[in-house]
């Protein structure tokens, strides 16, 4: 009889505990009407970079792109993307610069959005050889513009920087640079997305010959070699204003430069 009783009056105490949630050890706990803030739950961004190794010489360039989707895998569109450079620590640090789509040239950082598949890409360029003399690495880092700054952490893509090439040459005071020069077809102002240029080197060497022809498509993909490489051809799959560099070096290691601007557009 004793135990039935007590056993009733447990049941009460329990039930009157789970009513009230006061007097049993218990706070009670207030659930708000709504929520608010960000949230970057099933967010995923994916970089890639092209290439991932650069002689620093102020010229060469790496494509670097960050692919935004959501939860359900979609690529979002119109979703700002912060890139940075940073050392291999993770630092923020000035080494080499980036470049916008629209051809503005930062230090730093810089916003891109992303277009309607998803995806935002700047251009990297290397530091010049008088700033950068030994191999090292660097980070390019990207994260969604409205994330906490302190609390989401940047994606990154690791780019190896090389030590410019001490040239091979004998040194020759009374020699002549080469002319550098080139032209492409077809001569457009304006190209559209996919269209495969033909570039043509038209330098030339008063007191010698060339014997190495390069080219930078300012995309982060570039072609280098003899005289194969006076004619060459190259496609453009995403629409963007690129910076085509063209660099020639004699027989006694004298070099010069030349650059055209590239616009295509979707």
């Amino acid at each position: 009889m004793r135990s039935s009783t007590m056993t009733r009056k447990m049941a009460a105490l329990t039930l009157a505990c789970g009513l009230t949630l006061q007097g049993c050890g218990l706070d009670k706990v207030k659930v708000p009407e709504s929520l608010t803030g960000p949230s970057e739950l099933g967010i995923s961004l994916r970089m890639l970079v092209l290439p991932d190794a650069l002689v620093a010489d102020g010229i060469q360039t790496a494509a670097i792109q960050a692919v935004l989707q959501d939860q359900n895998g979609n690529r979002v569109s119109g979703r700002g993307i912060i890139f940075s450079i940073m050392d291999e620590a993770g630092r923020a640090a000035e080494i080499g610069q980036l470049t916008s789509a629209s051809g503005a040239r930062v230090f730093g950082s810089t916003t891109i959005p992303t277009n309607a598949n998803g995806i935002a890409q700047v251009i990297y360029t290397t530091p010049e050889r008088r700033d950068f003399t030994a191999n090292a690495r660097i980070l390019i880092g990207a994260r969604p513009v409205g994330s906490d700054a302190q609390g989401v952490p940047f994606w990154t893509v690791t780019l190896e920087l090389l030590s410019a090439e001490p040239r091979r040459f004998p040194e020759s005071p009374g020699n002549a640079s080469p002319v550098c020069d080139f032209s492409y077809a077809p001569n457009n102002p304006v190209a559209t997305e996919g269209t495969v240029l033909r570039f043509f080197s038209t330098s030339n060497d008063t007191d010698g010959y060339i014997v190495r022809y390069e080219w930078y498509f300012g995309d982060g993909t570039s072609a280098t070699g003899a005289e194969g490489h006076i004619d060459i051809q190259k496609g453009y799959p995403l629409a963007g204003n690129y910076t085509v560099t063209h660099i020639v070096t004699d027989n006694v290691g004298a070099q010069t430069s030349c650059s055209k601007p590239i616009k295509i557009v979707p």
